[in-house]
């Protein structure tokens, strides 16, 4: 994860952080060092918020919650549930998963067959229930993640 893809939310310390789900997440390794680093990048202590906490505030406030963490994560890899979700439950985080919906649940060989960059397992739709009753959130990023950029 790079530090910059916190961004403060205007001029407090709130951060929307957008974990991102590539090599260092799929082996977990990594996992708890980015979650940790986002810790530090918001400073402390820093607010744990859903995404749609933090929305639920910033319409009836006008503002993001001070001091406030959001963090999502991207296609829907297992690797949220199964390396993120631990790291995310000893400091106390949430996080939205946005899932593909048309490649749930496929392996890392049918996903690249259908788009080259998903290289790894994808979730199921029985883990993204574990997720949600985890007390996660499940978005959709498209049906079949095309190149929004070229679509008119």
């Amino acid at each position: 994860m790079t530090v910059t893809a916190c961004r403060p939310a205007r001029r407090s310390w709130s951060a929307i952080c957008s974990v991102p789900t590539t090599s260092g997440m799929s082996t977990g390794r990594n996992g708890a060092t980015a979650i940790d680093m986002t810790v530090a990048t918001a400073g402390t202590p820093s607010l744990r918020i859903s995404l749609a906490q933090a929305f639920d505030h910033l319409q009836r406030t006008g503002r993001y919650p001070s001091n406030a963490v959001v963090l999502t994560f991207d296609d829907g890899y297992r690797s949220v549930l199964e390396h993120a979700l631990p790291v995310m439950a000893v400091h106390g985080f949430s996080a939205t998963a946005f899932l593909v919906t048309s490649l749930v649940g496929m392996r890392a060989a049918q996903a690249k067959a259908v788009h080259p960059e998903f290289d790894r397992d994808l979730l199921t739709w029985r883990q993204a229930e574990a997720w949600v009753r985890s007390g996660c959130e499940i978005g959709s990023h498209t049906l079949n993640h095309p190149d929004l950029t070229r679509l008119s």
